[in-house]
């Protein structure tokens, strides 16, 4: 790919990107709008490489901070969902083990972050945090392993299918 190509494709994903974490008004999309705006940034480390996918993610990633609404949907896509797919695509060459270990140490430390953040930055009272003895964070972080499980599957899936089915319209018009 030519690199006014990459920057062309960079640049529509990138806003496609922006666009969803600017949804995140909606209290119901805070965490769905963030994966799908990371999930945007899949065809360019598909199209032109991890390095372009970093790229990209840097230039969404610092005006998210400025242009997305909700202060929780900024640190999860910075903290994760934004990067995912690009480290996804860094981590697949290795063993099926040695991927899985990564994958969940890198979300469990993020999400780890991210609370952490939400806490010191987001003004939420600790003693909040606990319902009849049980701590909620970390029922939250057992059910995100497995919901993180899903989607890593779910975009394998996706990028199965979009080098099946929009790669050759995307290497067309972008003159692969």
């Amino acid at each position: 790919m030519k690199q006014s190509g990459k920057v062309a494709l960079g640049g529509i994903l990138g806003a496609i990107a922006l666009i969803c974490l600017m949804g995140t008004v909606f209290p119901y999309a805070v965490y769905a709008l963030p994966a799908l705006a990371g999930l945007a940034l899949t065809p360019i480390v598909m199209e032109a490489g991890v390095k372009w996918g970093w790229l990209v993610f840097g230039a969404v990633a610092i005006l998210n901070l400025f242009l997305t609404p909700s202060l929780e949907a900024r640190f999860m896509f910075v903290a994760f969902l934004g990067y995912y797919p690009v480290l996804r695509a860094s981590v697949e060459k290795r063993s099926a083990w040695i991927r899985w270990i990564i994958k969940l140490a890198v979300f469990n430390a993020a999400m780890v972050a991210v609370f952490w953040l939400m806490l010191k930055v987001g003004g939420i009272e600790s003693d909040a945090l606990e319902l009849f003895g049980v701590n909620l964070p970390l029922v939250f972080l057992l059910i995100g392993n497995a919901v993180f499980v899903i989607y890593d599957l779910a975009l394998a899936n996706i990028n199965f299918m979009y080098m099946k089915f929009l790669h050759p319209q995307i290497a067309r018009i972008f003159h692969i």
